[in-house]
């Protein structure tokens, strides 16, 4: 069994240790937070920056649900925390793994309130520019029209094939965000 930064949570003892999770967990829902105050007489300054730390990250990847119960307090066994403290902590995780997910989905949509709503595309070829007198490059024309608040934005890009590969992957790697997410 090894410690980390994340067995400073049993100096709290079970109770107040699921009471700070509890508050780590309204923080990351957009409500107040730990203080230092909550903890000080059982943790000092730096131990609970440490804490408050690991325990938003883990209320925030506790969200997508690729751990269960058990798998998660073992984990947390692992790290060091006591099996009381694992056991009153993964309780607390599981019962308000759908609050979480729903403000980090709120988050994420919070970027932009922009989406997309029409598209055109065109290839061309790219026969000679001002500069070279023979390219014959293929060239995208992409159109997007982008609705935010009703009102229609258009963008126009133009890509070469280069950069399109680059676009297609950065979309990719968006839409695996968004399936895991909703998953």
């Amino acid at each position: 069994m090894s410690s980390s930064p994340l067995s400073f949570i049993n100096q709290c003892g079970q109770e107040k240790a699921t009471e700070v999770l509890h508050h780590v967990v309204d923080g990351v829902c957009g409500r107040e937070s730990v203080r230092f105050e909550d903890c000080a007489k059982s943790l000092p300054a730096t131990q609970f920056g440490q804490l408050k730390h690991l325990l938003t990250q883990l209320a925030r990847e506790s969200a997508n649900g690729n751990l269960n119960r058990a798998d998660l307090q073992h984990w947390l066994i692992d790290e060091g925390v006591y099996s009381a403290v694992a056991e009153s902590m993964t309780e607390c995780l599981s019962v308000r793994r759908n609050e979480l997910h729903q403000r980090l989905i709120q988050d994420s949509c919070a970027i932009s309130h922009a989406h997309l709503a029409d598209f055109y595309w065109q290839v061309k070829l790219m026969l000679c520019s001002d500069k070279l007198g023979s390219i014959r490059q293929p060239v995208l024309s992409l159109q997007l029209d982008l609705s935010r608040d009703g009102q229609r934005e258009r963008q126009d890009f133009e890509l070469s094939k280069e950069e399109l590969q680059r676009l297609i992957s950065s979309l990719e790697a968006a839409n695996k965000a968004v399936i895991q997410l909703k998953s």
